[in-house]
């Protein structure tokens, strides 16, 4: 009994006693690709791979509060706080561009049934970067040193992202690597990339930030948060680069 090839159907036109030679192709358009261009053998690879890492800098957010009958006095005495702080900060040891005056607000505040304000309060955050904690231990000393100073947030960051970042992403392709010289070796053929995505590659933290209300506080040591934290602690400094890739290989030929 006679089987189409692909599903196909091969008709002959008879004339007369004769048989021409005059083939007809017969099938569904995907049908009748697959027969004039056959399909690459191919396959796809995947590697995954995960690595931990731990903050190694802080960002301490502080508020500069200052108050006084006039807007301009306050704004004023807010300044001189600052420049001081930034001062102390500076000769501590922490560089210039770590420091940083962020978002200022003025408030007036008004007395019982005043319609005129008795006093101005203004607000200044001021951002200070650190790496050590010797530095942590400073501003700590200078916001527990004057009561204009608070600290109301801090949150902690990897500097070394996009190091992390190529190496999981080297971790997972050398998995696949891996897999290749397996399959070549055991199946005696040859695999050719085609095509790559490698479009999952990041990272995720884990509360990155703690928001605590202006009032003095104890700060946290850095020492809690260095690199070398066991593997299995799950702290808000804990950051997980993961990377997820596929090659698409073609089976060219029999390896030599």
């Amino acid at each position: 009994m006679f089987k189409p090839l692909y599903g196909l159907v091969f008709v002959a036109a008879f004339s007369g006693m004769g048989v021409v030679a005059q083939p007809e192709i017969k099938g569904s358009p995907e049908e009748l690709r697959q027969f004039l261009h056959p399909r690459d053998n191919t396959v796809s690879l995947t590697g995954q791979a995960e690595k931990t890492a731990y903050s190694d800098k802080a960002i301490i957010e502080l508020m500069v509060t200052t108050e006084s009958k006039t807007l301009s006095k306050s704004i004023e005495d807010n300044n001189a706080v600052r420049q001081t702080l930034v001062k102390a900060l500076i000769a501590g040891g922490i560089a210039a561009d770590e420091i940083n005056n962020a978002k200022f607000s003025s408030s007036p505040q008004y007395g019982w049934f005043g319609s005129k304000p008795d006093s101005f309060e203004v607000n200044n955050r001021v951002s200070v970067g650190v790496t050590s904690e010797a530095h942590f231990l400073l501003v700590s000393k200078l916001a527990d040193a004057q009561k204009e100073i608070n600290v109301v947030n801090t949150r902690f960051e990897h500097t070394k992202k996009d190091e992390l970042k190529n190496e999981v992403r080297k971790m997972a392709m050398d998995k696949i690597l891996e897999q290749k010289a397996f399959y070549e070796k055991s199946l005696n053929v040859k695999l050719v990339a085609i095509a790559f995505n490698d479009g999952d590659v990041g990272f995720t933290g884990m509360r990155q930030e703690r928001a605590m209300a202006p009032a003095k506080v104890k700060l946290q040591s850095l020492a809690e948060h260095d690199t070398a934290a066991p593997a299995q602690s799950t702290g808000f400094d804990e950051v997980k680069y993961h990377a997820n890739i596929y090659v698409q290989y073609v089976v060219a030929s029999e390896s030599k």
